[in-house]
């Protein structure tokens, strides 16, 4: 039997990157951190049929300053990757899945 060669990939393996289009769940909650980073929170409602997902966004420095003016149920285009946090509150492991934002466009247009 003749032995099939053996093929490099030529595309990354692991790669984290994610694409949404959704809407805001709520106006986006601007606040700065202990060391005085602009960190904005907000949540994107993304339907596929009858189906709601509900993702927990963040976006950092001049990325947050712009999406703090956008409103609740407005539609926008995200990307950017996925991160997962651990820590333990009251004994208790806990853990939260996000997408930290490299880009948000607005339905209207505007580069956010």
């Amino acid at each position: 039997m003749e032995e099939l060669p053996v093929v490099k990939p030529s595309i990354e393996i692991d790669k984290n990157e994610v694409t949404l289009l959704g809407s805001l769940v709520r106006d986006p909650e601007p606040r700065y951190t202990g060391k005085g980073k602009l960190v904005c929170n907000f949540s994107l409602c993304v339907l596929r049929g009858p189906l709601k997902t509900f993702v927990a966004c963040t976006c950092w420095e001049e990325i947050a300053e712009r999406v703090a003016c956008l409103k609740a149920r407005q539609r926008v285009y995200i990307r950017g990757r996925i991160q997962t946090r651990i820590w333990e509150k009251n004994g208790e492991k806990r853990t939260s899945t996000e997408v930290i934002c490299d880009q948000i466009l607005a339905k209207n247009g505007g580069v956010q």
